[in-house]
């Protein structure tokens, strides 16, 4: 564990933020869990807080896309004050809605001065039409059905973070547990890193 520094009688540790993103379907959840696994980290699946949001607000609306942000900024300012060493966390990143939300969390880590490493998880839409409907992604209220992920992938923008240093990784033609041990790989060697 890296100590950094304090703040009153707390003692920061660096964290570690996997950042995996990409659309809907690619794997990011499946490389996740083995990530967590494999390192002992903690899993924040982006669908927790939409879900969570969405018990209140209407799907879509200001004041869940509001709720969402604010629901995901407070986990990661607490796991830096909390000197959470590890965090590995989930997000369909579209290009440019989401870049200040992409922003702010960074600027959450920096305080803490962690780093994330970002992993954009990607797949044919072919690979994801066929993984779309699977009954994992049902039960944890996800889209899954060929017409939503269809009518998500229209409406978004799913593209690497401009100006982000990390791995690209396409599930089409890796699977999941090398794209795990890839990661890690990876970070061992510290080429995953944008060091904030």
């Amino acid at each position: 564990m890296d100590f950094s520094g304090a703040i009153g009688h707390q003692v920061l540790i660096s964290m570690d933020l996997f950042f995996l993103y990409g659309p809907p379907a690619s794997g990011k959840l499946t490389i996740a869990r083995l990530l967590s696994e494999q390192t002992g980290f903690c899993l924040f699946d982006n669908t927790l807080s939409v879900n969570l949001a969405k018990s209140v607000f209407r799907f879509g609306s200001d004041a869940f896309v509001e709720m969402c942000r604010e629901i995901r900024y407070l986990i990661f300012k607490r796991a830096v004050a909390e000197g959470v060493e590890g965090i590995i966390f989930t997000f369909c990143y579209s290009h440019p809605r989401d870049l200040p939300f992409v922003q702010q969390v960074e600027r959450i880590v920096k305080n803490g001065e962690g780093q994330i490493h970002y992993v954009h998880v990607k797949a044919s839409q072919g690979e994801l039409e066929a993984r779309v409907s699977n009954q994992d992604r049902k039960d944890l209220s996800k889209i899954d059905s060929v017409a939503a992920l269809r009518e998500n992938l229209r409406r978004s923008n799913y593209v690497e973070i401009p100006n982000r240093t990390g791995l690209i990784i396409d599930t089409s033609r890796v699977g999941f547990d090398e794209a795990s041990s890839m990661i890690i790989a990876a970070w061992k060697k510290g080429s995953t890193s944008t060091v904030m």
